[in-house]
C-alpha cells in the first residue's frame, strides 16, 4: 500500500565538495576519507543544532540536511562551514564546501523529501562559491533574530536560479573564520542572468525583421553617448510597429561591449508616480546587495525613497524625504550618474504617450544635469496618441532645443520582411496578411497566432477578431481570468486577476499557453499581455456594464489582497472604483481619489495629486456634496500652489472659502481662510474681518485654531493694533508647545519671525520645532512637515540680509537653489525674489530685467506674484529718481495694504507735492502710528520710507521720532523679506540725522552704512549712500571734510551717471553747486 504523503515547513540545508571530481581523480583513497571526514563534521554539526542528516539524498559528495527551525540551520550551516575550514585536509588542496538553504513547503514521504522547495535549496547550493554559505529570504527572514555569535546575514540582492521562474533574493552568511560574503557575490556576479531587461529580450516572435537602417542609426548615436555626449533618440510610430523590438534590439547590442541596459515603461492609467524611473532603478539595484545599494543611494536615499519606496525594505534610510521635487530630480540624477560611473548606460523608456508630468520632469532634469555623461535615452511612443498628451509635446520642443536628438520613425514593414515574419508554414497567406495588416509586424505576428492556432478558416480580418478567437477558444474560467487581467491592467498580479474573476490561479496557463499573456521573466506571480493591443482587444469585447463590474471586484482583490500596504496601492483604488461607476461622495471612488491625492502630494507627484483632486471634486460636485467639493478643492489648491501656480491655487482658496461660509462649514472655512491669507500681502481689505469671523467660528481644539491664530495676528499687527497681535502670538505659541503640536509650533514661530523680528525668533528655532511635526497628523499638505521645513529653510535668506549679512545671504541662496532647485512654487520664489531685488540694488539693470520677465511673461506667476513684482519696480522708479511719477497709482491701491501710505508719502516727497507728503504723513504718524510700526518687521521697513518722505519735505519733528525708533535697529537692513529691503538702516538714520541738523551723527551712520553697502556690492545703494555722505561732510565742516565730499562728488558722479540714477544725481548737482559756490558747510 503506497505511503501516506504529507506536506510540512522544512528549513533545508545542502551541501556539495567544490571540484570533487578532480580530487577523485587524482587520488581515489585519500578522497574517500576525507568525503567520510566531511559526513562526519557535517552530521555532528546538524545533530548539534537540531536537524538531521538525510543519508540516502546525497548525489555524489552532497548532503542534504532537515530542520525544523530555519535558525537551527543557519547555525548548523556557520559550524559545520568553520569546522570544515579549520579541518586540516589529506588532499592535496583543501576541500571547498558549498552551503545553500532554503524554507519551504515539501512533501515527506517515506521519510522522504520532495517538491519545489528542495529544488530551490539544490538550486541555492548550486550558485553558491565554495566555502560560502547562501540562505533565500526565506529563510533569512526567520533567521535573522538567531544568527549564532559572530556571524551575519549580508544582503545579496536578486539573482536568477536555474529553472526557477522570476528572481531570487538572497542573503550570505558571513563569520570571521569564513571568506568575505564578497567573495560569494563576486560568483554569482560571474554566473548572472542576461544583462539586458526581460522586457527588451528578443525572443520567439519578437525577431527584428527590416529595420537594418533604423537599428544603424541608434547604433551611430549610442556610439557617440557611449563617448561622452549624453544624448536622446526617440522612435515613433503606430502600435505594433515594432519600436521596443527595435529599442531591444539595440540593447542586446549594447549589453554585450558590458553597457549598463536599464528599462522602464509607462503606462495608460499612470498608477504610480515616477514609474518608468522606479521601474529602471528598481531593475538596477535589485540586483545589487545590500551594501552595494547603501552606497549607490548614499547621501541621497531619503529623497529617493520618493521614488522607489522599496528602498527601505533593502537598507536602513535615516532622516526625512525632502519637501522640494527638485531635490527628487536630483537624487534619481545622481544615481544614474553613480550606475554609469563605470561604464555607458543605456536607458530605455517605453510608451512616453502615456508618461505622466512628473516622470518627464524627472527626465529633462536628467538630460540637462549630465551632458558629459555616458548615458542615452531611448524613448518610444505612439505618435498616433502624441497630441493627448500636451506635456510630452512641450518636453519635446525643449529636448530637441537642449538636448542632442536622433529621431527615428517606424512605418510599416516591406513586403519581403512581412514574409519573413509570416514563415514558410503561412507563405500562401502572404498577399491576404500583407493586405490586413499594412505590415505592421504585430499585426503579422497576431495573424500568423490565429493561423497557427487552427482558428476559423481564412485570415482573421483585424488584430482584435484574432485575439477575440483566441480567447473563445478558451476555458471559461480562463476567459473570466484575462477578462480580470484586462481590467487590472497591462501587467497584473496572477493573485489579484483570480481573486476578480473567483477562479483558480491554475486558469492562467491556457492564457499563457494561447499567447495572450506571457510570464513577467524576473517577477514571480505577474503576467502581463504580449503587447497593449491584445489588452486593448481584450477590453473591447467587454460591455460596460461587465466592464464596470470587473472594475469593482479587481478592486476589492486589490484591498483583500493588499490590505497591510492599501496606500501604495491607492491611485489603483481610486481609479477602479471610479472605472466602476459609484460616484458617491460617501462611496469609496471619493474616499480613494483623496487618499491618492494626498500620497501623490506626499511624493512630489503635484500633477497626479492635481488629476486626483479633481476626480473627487467633480464626485462629490455631481452627488450635490458641497463640503466634500470644497474639501478637495482646497487640497488641490495646495498642491497648485506647490507646482508654481499661485494664482489659480488662491482663486480657488477664494472660492472654496466662499463656499464654506455659505454652508456654515467652519472646519472648512478655517481651512480656506489660512488657505487664501498665509504668505500673502496683509491689509487687503476684508482681510481682518474675514479672519475675526473665521476664527470665532472654530471650536477652541479646532486642528485650525492655530493657523488662523498665526494669520490674524499679522493682520491685526498691519491694522495697528500691535499689542492685540503680539499677544496673539504669544499665546498661540504657549499652548502648541504645551499641547506638543509642533506643527503649529513652528507656524507660530514663523508668524514671530515674519511679523515681529526676524532676528529675536531665527530660523534654527522654527526649525527645532519642525523638526519633530508628524507626517501623518498634518492637516494639509500646506502644513506637513516637509513642507514647513522647505518655507523655513527659504526665510534663512531674509534673516540674513536683516542682520546685514548679505554675502552669507547670497550664499543661502544658492545653497537652497542648489538644494531644491530654481522652480517657481512659494518657498522657491522668496530666493528668485531675493536675487531679483539684489540685482536691482547691484545695479545690474540687465539682470533684474531678465528676473522680473521671468514672472512678467507667465501669466499664472505675474498674477501670482503680483504685488511683489510691483514693489521691485516701485523701488527700481525711486532709484532712478521717478517715483513721483507714481504717485496717482499707488493712490488707487488700498490704503490699509502694507506700504502702500509710506510708498505714496514718498511718492509724493519725491515729486515735489510736500504738502501731500504731509498729509500723508500726518496720517501714517496719527494715533501712535509710528510707535506701533517700530514693533514689527513690517513696519520698521515701512518707517525707511517715511524717514527718506520726512526728510525729503523737511518734516524735522518726524525725522527725530523716526531717528529714535529705529536708532536701536543700527548695523542692520531695512528690510521686510528676503525680497523686499531698502538699504542698510544706517542710511536712513544718516538721512534723518542729517535732517534733523546732526551732521556728526549723520556722518558716522552714514558711513556705516556706506561701508555695508560696499561689502554687499550694492553699487545703486553705494551710490546713493556716497552722495547723501558728501552733502553731511559739508554740512559737518570738519578740517578734511570739504576735501572728502569734493572727492566724493567726483567718485559718484560718474557711477550714478553709469547706473542711470537720475535722483541721485540730481543731488550731487546740488551738492556740487554748494562746493562752487563756497566751499563752506551750511544746511544741505
Amino acid at each position: 500500500m503506497p505511503a501516506t504523503a504529507t506536506s510540512q515547513v522544512k528549513t533545508l540545508l545542502l551541501t556539495d565538495i567544490e571540484g570533487s571530481t578532480a580530487h577523485w581523480e587524482r587520488d581515489p583513497t585519500v578522497m574517500g576519507a576525507a568525503v567520510a571526514r566531511h559526513d562526519d563534521i557535517v552530521r555532528a554539526a546538524a545533530e548539534a543544532a537540531g536537524g538531521r542528516l538525510v543519508k540516502s539524498k546525497g548525489e555524489g559528495d552532497s548532503t542534504f540536511c532537515v530542520f525544523e527551525r530555519a535558525g537551527a540551520a543557519v547555525i548548523a550551516a556557520v559550524s559545520l562551514q568553520r569546522a570544515l575550514t579549520a579541518e586540516h585536509w589529506p588532499t592535496a588542496e583543501p576541500l571547498r564546501v558549498r552551503v545553500g538553504i532554503h524554507t519551504g513547503e515539501v512533501e515527506v514521504r517515506d521519510g522522504d523529501y520532495y517538491g519545489r522547495a528542495v529544488n530551490r535549496a539544490a538550486r541555492v547550493r548550486a550558485i553558491a562559491a565554495g566555502s560560502t554559505i547562501l540562505a533565500t529570504a526565506a529563510t533569512a527572514a526567520l533567521a535573522a533574530d538567531g544568527v549564532p555569535d559572530g556571524a551575519v546575514l549580508v544582503d545579496l540582492g536578486e539573482h536568477r536560479l536555474r529553472d526557477v521562474a522570476g528572481p531570487e533574493h538572497l542573503y550570505a552568511i558571513g563569520h570571521a573564520d569564513l571568506p568575505d560574503p564578497e567573495v560569494a557575490l563576486e560568483y554569482l556576479r560571474r554566473r548572472a542572468a542576461p544583462p539586458v531587461p526581460a522586457a527588451l529580450r528578443l525572443h520567439g516572435d519578437a525577431e527584428l525583421v527590416g529595420r537594418e537602417r533604423e537599428l544603424s542609426s541608434l547604433r551611430d548615436a549610442w556610439s557617440a553617448a557611449a563617448g561622452g555626449r549624453a544624448s536622446v533618440a526617440l522612435v515613433g510610430g503606430e502600435p505594433g510597429v515594432g519600436k521596443t523590438r527595435l529599442a531591444g534590439a539595440l540593447a542586446e547590442l549594447v549589453a554585450d561591449t558590458g553597457a549598463l541596459v536599464l528599462y522602464g515603461r509607462c503606462d495608460e492609467e499612470p498608477l504610480r508616480p515616477y514609474q518608468p524611473f522606479a521601474e529602471a532603478l528598481g531593475g538596477a539595484i535589485d540586483r545589487l546587495s545590500g551594501s552595494e545599494v547603501a552606497a549607490l543611494a548614499g547621501d541621497v536615499a531619503s529623497d529617493l525613497v520618493l521614488v522607489l519606496p522599496e528602498l527601505r525594505e533593502r537598507i536602513p534610510v535615516h532622516g526625512q524625504p525632502a519637501g522640494e521635487r527638485f531635490v527628487v530630480f536630483q537624487a534619481v540624477v545622481a544615481v544614474l550618474a553613480r550606475l554609469a560611473s563605470d561604464r555607458p548606460a543605456l536607458v530605455v523608456l517605453d510608451d512616453l504617450q502615456w508618461a505622466d508630468e512628473p516622470s518627464l520632469a524627472v527626465l529633462r532634469h536628467a538630460l540637462r544635469g549630465q551632458p558629459g555623461a555616458a548615458i542615452m535615452v531611448v524613448g518610444t511612443y505612439r505618435d498616433s496618441d502624441l497630441g493627448e498628451n500636451r506635456s510630452l509635446v512641450k518636453w519635446l520642443v525643449e529636448l530637441r532645443r537642449d538636448v542632442p536628438t536622433l529621431e527615428v520613425d517606424l512605418h510599416g514593414l516591406e513586403q519581403a520582411a512581412v514574409s519573413r515574419l509570416l514563415g514558410s508554414a503561412h507563405r500562401r497567406h502572404l498577399d491576404a496578411v500583407w493586405a490586413a495588416s499594412d505590415g505592421n509586424p504585430f499585426f503579422v505576428i497576431e495573424l500568423r497566432r490565429g493561423l497557427d492556432d487552427g482558428g476559423p478558416a481564412g485570415v482573421p480580418q483585424s488584430v482584435r477578431q484574432s485575439v477575440a478567437d483566441r480567447v473563445e477558444r478558451l476555458p471559461a474560467a480562463t476567459q473570466r481570468f484575462v477578462h480580470a487581467a484586462a481590467i487590472a491592467g497591462f501587467e497584473v498580479e496572477v493573485a489579484v486577476a483570480a481573486t476578480a474573476a473567483g477562479v483558480e490561479m491554475d486558469a492562467a496557463r491556457a492564457a499563457l499557453t494561447r499567447g495572450v499573456l506571457t510570464e513577467v521573466p524576473e517577477v514571480a506571480g505577474r503576467l502581463r499581455f504580449g503587447h497593449g493591443l491584445v489588452r486593448t482587444a481584450v477590453l473591447d469585447g467587454l460591455t460596460s456594464v461587465g466592464r464596470a463590474g470587473m472594475h469593482r471586484r479587481v478592486a476589492a482583490a486589490i484591498e483583500d489582497l493588499h490590505a497591510h500596504r492599501l496606500d501604495e496601492h491607492a491611485a489603483h483604488l481610486a481609479h477602479h472604483y471610479r472605472e466602476a461607476g459609484d460616484l458617491r461622495a460617501d462611496g469609496p471612488a471619493y474616499a480613494w481619489s483623496m487618499r491618492a491625492g494626498r500620497r501623490a502630494g506626499q511624493l512630489l507627484a503635484y500633477e497626479e495629486a492635481e488629476d486626483q483632486y479633481r476626480a473627487a471634486a467633480r464626485i462629490a460636485g455631481t452627488d450635490g456634496d458641497v463640503a466634500g467639493r470644497i474639501t478637495a478643492e482646497l487640497e488641490l489648491a495646495e498642491v497648485l500652489r506647490r507646482s508654481g501656480r499661485p494664482a489659480l491655487g488662491q482663486t480657488l482658496a477664494d472660492a472654496a472659502a466662499t463656499a464654506a461660509a455659505a454652508i456654515g462649514a467652519t472646519e472648512l472655512a478655517g481651512w480656506a481662510v489660512f488657505a487664501t491669507r498665509f504668505g500673502q500681502p496683509m491689509g487687503v481689505p476684508g482681510s481682518l474681518e474675514t479672519l475675526r469671523d473665521a476664527r470665532a467660528a472654530l471650536a477652541p481644539d479646532s486642528a485650525w485654531r492655530g493657523p488662523v491664530d498665526v494669520v490674524y495676528a499679522g493682520e491685526l499687527m498691519q491694522a495697528g493694533e500691535v499689542d492685540a497681535g503680539i499677544d496673539l502670538l504669544q499665546a498661540t505659541t504657549a499652548r502648541a508647545r504645551a499641547a506638543g503640536d509642533w506643527a503649529v509650533l513652528g507656524l507660530a514661530l514663523t508668524g514671530n519671525h515674519m511679523f515681529v523680528d526676524r532676528l529675536e525668533t531665527p530660523v534654527d528655532a522654527i526649525l527645532a520645532a519642525v523638526a519633530h511635526a508628524d507626517e501623518a497628523v498634518a492637516p494639509s499638505l500646506r502644513l506637513s512637515p516637509r513642507v514647513l521645513r522647505v518655507q523655513t529653510e527659504s526665510f534663512r535668506i531674509g534673516e540674513l540680509v536683516c542682520a546685514g549679512e548679505v554675502t552669507a545671504a547670497r550664499e543661502a541662496a544658492a545653497d537652497f537653489a542648489a538644494r531644491y532647485g530654481d522652480e517657481t512654487g512659494i518657498s522657491e520664489a522668496n530666493v528668485q525674489l531675493f536675487a531679483m531685488t539684489d540685482a536691482l540694488l547691484s545695479g545690474d539693470w540687465d539682470d533684474w530685467r531678465r528676473r522680473l520677465a521671468r514672472f512678467r511673461d507667465d501669466p499664472e506667476l505675474a498674477s501670482g506674484f503680483a504685488s511683489h513684482l510691483l514693489g521691485s519696480e516701485m523701488m527700481a522708479a525711486w532709484l532712478k529718481g521717478r517715483l513721483g511719477d507714481s504717485a496717482a497709482l499707488i493712490e488707487a491701491l488700498p490704503s490699509s495694504m502694507m506700504f502702500v501710505r509710506p510708498a505714496l508719502a514718498l511718492a509724493h516727497s519725491e515729486g515735489g507735492h510736500s504738502a501731500e507728503a504731509r498729509r500723508v504723513m500726518a496720517e501714517c504718524a496719527a494715533e501712535g502710528g509710528l510707535e506701533a510700526r517700530a514693533r514689527t518687521v513690517c513696519g520698521r521697513a515701512e518707517l525707511a520710507l517715511l524717514a527718506y518722505a520726512a526728510a525729503g519735505i523737511g518734516d524735522v519733528e518726524a525725522a527725530g521720532r523716526i531717528y529714535e525708533l529705529l536708532l536701536s535697529r543700527r548695523g542692520q537692513v531695512a528690510a521686510w523679506a528676503g525680497w523686499a529691503f531698502w538699504g542698510a538702516v544706517d542710511g536712513v538714520l544718516g538721512v534723518l540725522a542729517a535732517s534733523c541738523g546732526r551732521p556728526d551723527r549723520a556722518v558716522e551712520h552714514l558711513e556705516a552704512a556706506l561701508a555695508l553697502h560696499d561689502r554687499a556690492g550694492w553699487r545703486a545703494f553705494s551710490t546713493m549712500t556716497a552722495a547723501e555722505l558728501a552733502a553731511a561732510l559739508l554740512d559737518r565742516g570738519g578740517p578734511d571734510d570739504v576735501e572728502r565730499a569734493t572727492s566724493l562728488v567726483a567718485a559718484t558722479e560718474s557711477a550714478a551717471r553709469a547706473l542711470g540714477l537720475a535722483g541721485v544725481r540730481r543731488r550731487l548737482t546740488a551738492v556740487a553747486a554748494r562746493l562752487d559756490r563756497d566751499g563752506a558747510p551750511g544746511p544741505g
